[in-house]
């Protein structure tokens, strides 16, 4: 009996170091777990903090790129008034100088009869 009872003592020696073994590695584990989810959290506040700021980059995208397409717009816009006044400046100037041009041909007709008639004049003069 006294070996069943240092037999029962080593079991128990045994349980005891097995039990506070078990017990450490349970407190590890635990450790280990909190920090990982001290982790998530921090990783999860991260991720929050980028997508809010990837959002508000494509929101300012947006804006700049349809403050662009207003400006392009208005530049088309802007150029075609620009050629259309240019036509208009030239239809105004083309008209001014075919008037102009008839103008001188009518007078250049007038003047030729007049030289004809100066120089049937002076012919039957001569006569």
């Amino acid at each position: 009996t006294f070996a069943q009872t240092l037999s029962q003592h080593v079991d128990d020696k045994y349980m005891q170091t097995e039990m506070q073994r078990l017990n450490e590695h349970l407190l590890q584990s635990q450790a280990m777990i909190e920090s990982l989810e001290n982790d998530k959290f921090h990783l999860s506040q991260i991720i929050n903090t980028k997508n809010a700021k990837m959002q508000q980059i494509e929101e300012e995208r947006g804006i700049v790129i349809g403050e662009l397409r207003i400006s392009l717009d208005e530049m088309s816009n802007s150029q075609k008034k620009l050629k259309q006044q240019a036509n208009e400046e030239k239809d105004l100037l083309t008209n001014g100088l075919k008037k102009i041009i008839e103008q001188i041909t009518q007078e250049n007709e007038a003047l030729k009869k007049q030289i004809q008639t100066l120089s049937q004049s002076t012919q039957t003069n001569d006569d």
